[in-house]
């Protein structure tokens, strides 16, 4: 448990958000904020969240709780609007207005929803970084970190001198995955030995090219995969050359999404080509390539079926 330890719970939820209405029901919103725990305990560890919960159950308070609740409360706020916009009865479903209120238009609650998730990347950027400044072993031992002890890509400030993402410790940690994945494809191009070489520091001009070239790779990836939604605007406008001003950006579409990943593409093959020549100390790695190989004229082949 993270909220209503001693009630009101709605109280409480509106001293941490300031956009909860203190005289709610808390039951109405206690499921979304176990759904919105579980959330938040997929994206910095499971075990971060239950090191929270135990400690507000002590009756603790600040520090690793309040980093926690925000993001979960925040989130789960999120997701009860969306679902209280119609209500249902068993008249069918409606919507009830008070005399001195309107209805919102669409464009108006998109962009609500918008400025909502923002505060929640927020909230999660503040929550890792709680735990990166944290000298708990414990904590740290219980955060998400498989996939960064297995990245060559070791902080956001190496990934941002690639590629920048406006500072987000949450968005680093998201792009981690594909960094990882696009790892794979490298060291299979420049086998097992220049690989370990790179990640250990011992060719320092390699390291920076192969970090280069995964970011870049990563980025690409997300861009085809994802939906925007998942990244915070300030990061996601970067894929959308739509965005007008301080307008909020509008959905990129298909082939403004392959373009950018088109542009990328062009990054990366030169960050290859980077890679190869640290490889051939510096040289061009095709030098001396023959782009037509020998064609014995006497040895014809076809098939036919």
């Amino acid at each position: 448990m993270l909220f209503n330890r001693n009630a009101p719970g709605s109280e409480e939820l509106y001293r941490i958000t300031g956009s909860f209405a203190a005289g709610s029901d808390f039951g109405s919103i206690a499921q979304e904020l176990a759904d919105a725990a579980r959330t938040v305990g997929s994206v910095v560890g499971d075990g971060v969240v239950k090191m929270a919960e135990k400690a507000y159950e002590s009756g603790r308070t600040g520090g690793l709780v309040a980093a926690v609740q925000l993001p979960v409360a925040l989130l789960a706020i999120l997701r009860q609007t969306r679902s209280s916009l119609v209500t249902h009865g068993d008249r069918g479903s409606k919507v009830v207005v008070d005399a001195d209120e309107k209805i919102p238009f669409e464009w108006m609650i998109d962009r609500d929803e918008r400025a909502q998730l923002d505060r929640y990347y927020r909230a999660l950027d503040a929550l890792w970084a709680f735990i990166e400044e944290s000298t708990d072993d414990n904590l740290k031992a219980a955060a998400a970190h498989r996939l960064l002890d297995q990245s060559i890509v070791k902080s956001l400030e190496e990934f941002e001198e690639v590629y920048p993402i406006d500072g987000s410790r949450y968005v680093f940690h998201r792009f981690l995955g594909l960094v990882v994945e696009s790892q794979g494809r490298l060291r299979r191009l420049i086998g097992p030995e220049a690989w370990d070489q790179a990640v250990s520091g011992e060719a320092p001009e390699m390291r920076r090219a192969c970090v280069r070239f995964v970011v870049l790779s990563a980025v690409a990836r997300a861009v085809r995969r994802w939906s925007l939604a998942v990244l915070p605007l300030s990061v996601a406008r970067r894929f959308s050359p739509s965005y007008q001003g301080n307008n909020e950006s509008s959905a990129a579409t298909r082939e403004e999404m392959e373009s950018y990943a088109v542009g990328l593409d062009g990054q990366i093959d030169e960050a290859r080509l980077e890679v190869l020549a640290e490889m051939n100390a510096g040289d061009n790695p095709y030098d001396g390539y023959d782009p037509l190989p020998f064609n014995d004229p006497s040895k014809k082949y076809f098939t036919v079926q």
